[in-house]
């Protein structure tokens, strides 16, 4: 696998085999990346991560091999990712972009991040914001900012420098504030309904307040819904909101939503050459991992 270039892509596929390989034969082109995907994943997923790794450790050993790592996106299948942050650590210093579930580090100079919050806890951000509306109409005053969530907070205390974020929330078959229940027949998904507009503006508005006016000028807002068509096809469609916040002197925020649901892929820039995929998932069938 050429790495020349100094971005490592392995796509829906975290190949422990692979990572030895390249740290063994080409160790002076791994100090050298600088952007580095992959998934994230100790078993299979169907049709997510094709190709686990069976010690985890082996991931961290390639990061920390890296010299300056400036990206890093991770899609992760693991509930618990504790052995990432290391070797994200390892890297404060020079990362410029990070795609990984709620980061609790302050990296000096990241500025964009994106991260997921869980449905219980949006519902509960949407509770505490109609309450602080409510509370600010009947004394006449401004509009609160009491409103957050844990995974809000805790990017505030850590990471008040963004210059933009994006916050997935990935919704399951149940009804919800932000859309209804979705449907199935035999053949897979019947009905898989609109987003509820005025809520997916009100929150991508309140939540870009929380962060401060000077530095953080754009907040995405998307929903995530997975869907399985016949032949158990799965796609995630996704919803995406965005605030922007005005130059004006109030420092009130501009909405601009896009209101439809869109199929949606992980966006890597390149993808694992096919021999050296065939090998691996030729390997990991025959128990040789």
């Amino acid at each position: 696998m050429d790495i020349s270039s100094g971005n490592v892509d392995f796509g829906p596929a975290c190949p422990g085999t692979l990572m030895q390989e390249l740290l063994r034969d080409q160790a002076e082109q791994v100090r050298k990346v600088t952007k580095f995907q992959t998934s994230f994943s100790q078993t299979h997923h169907f049709m997510l991560c094709d190709l686990p790794c069976k010690d985890l450790t082996t991931m961290h050993t390639f990061i920390t091999s890296i010299s300056a790592l400036q990206e890093l996106s991770v899609l992760s299948y693991e509930p618990d990712g504790s052995a990432l942050w290391p070797a994200i650590f390892h890297h404060a210093s020079s990362l410029r972009s990070l795609s990984i579930h709620t980061p609790p580090f302050q990296p000096a100079n990241l500025k964009n991040l994106e991260m997921d919050i869980s449905l219980s806890e949006a519902e509960s951000f949407l509770a505490s914001l109609r309450l602080a509306r409510r509370m600010a109409t009947r004394s006449s005053s401004r509009k609160s900012s009491s409103y957050s969530t844990p995974t809000i907070d805790a990017v505030l205390n850590h990471l008040p420098h963004l210059e933009s974020i994006q916050i997935t929330i990935p919704l399951g078959d149940e009804a919800s504030s932000f859309s209804d229940e979705q449907i199935w027949d035999a053949a897979g998904c019947k009905y898989c309904p609109p987003p509820q507009r005025g809520v997916c503006e009100n929150m991508a508005a309140a939540l870009l307040e929380r962060f401060p006016a000077g530095t953080t000028k754009k907040l995405k807002l998307r929903l995530t819904r997975r869907i399985w068509h016949d032949r158990a096809q799965s796609f995630v469609y996704e919803h995406c909101t965005e605030a922007v916040r005005q130059e004006v002197a109030d420092g009130e925020v501009a909405v601009e939503a896009r209101n439809t649901w869109g199929e949606y892929l992980p966006n890597w820039p390149g993808r694992i050459d096919e021999r050296v995929w065939s090998r691996l998932m030729d390997e990991y069938r025959n128990g040789s991992w």
